[in-house]
This record gives structure tokens, C-alpha cells and sequence, in this order.
């Protein structure tokens, strides 16, 4: 039986989709919110003193998250692996 966790699935697919997307923004053709929130249209100059942000400084958290909510499924699997092949499987990986 596949037990898959497939919001974590959606959801760094979420991820990977948005850092294609994030990274091949063309400068000026766009709405401001859809660039870091430091580098403003139309000069695309970084400064450092404006606050906040957008979805794009959020894109590589959501995938870290996602990361790293998944590698206990993957140490489970492989501990049963081992278990199997093995009697003495200890540790994660």
C-alpha cells in the first residue's frame, strides 16, 4: 500500500512551480507586488531601507517546510526497510 503525504506533494510542487515562475519574472511588465518587495518597478534598484514582503521572498521557506516536514516519512520508510533486511536498525538513515 503507497501511503504518500499529498499536501506535501501539492505543496512542494507549490514550491518548485513558484521558484520557476519567481525567478523568470520579466522586469516592467508586471504589477509591483509580483517582485522582491526591495527591488520596486520600474528601477529594479535593491534597497534595503523599504520593509516587507511578498510572495516571492516566501517561495523558498514554503519549500524548506516542505523539505523538512517530509524527511520523517522518508526515515520511517527506510527504518522498516532496514528492519526487514535487518535485526538491528537503529538510527534514520
Amino acid at each position: 500500500m503507497n501511503k504518500r503525504a499529498y499536501a506535501l506533494d501539492a505543496l512542494r510542487g507549490y514550491a518548485i512551480i513558484s521558484m520557476v515562475l519567481s525567478g523568470a519574472i520579466v522586469f516592467g511588465i508586471l504589477p509591483g507586488w509580483m517582485y522582491h518587495a526591495q527591488e520596486q518597478p520600474p528601477t529594479h534598484i535593491f534597497n534595503p531601507d523599504l520593509p516587507g514582503i511578498t510572495w516571492v521572498d516566501l517561495v523558498f521557506p514554503f519549500f524548506l517546510f516542505a523539505m523538512v516536514r517530509s524527511f520523517p516519512f522518508f526515515c520511517w520508510k527506510k527504518n522498516r526497510k532496514r528492519r526487514e533486511t535487518t535485526s538491528f536498525g537503529m538510527g534514520c538513515c
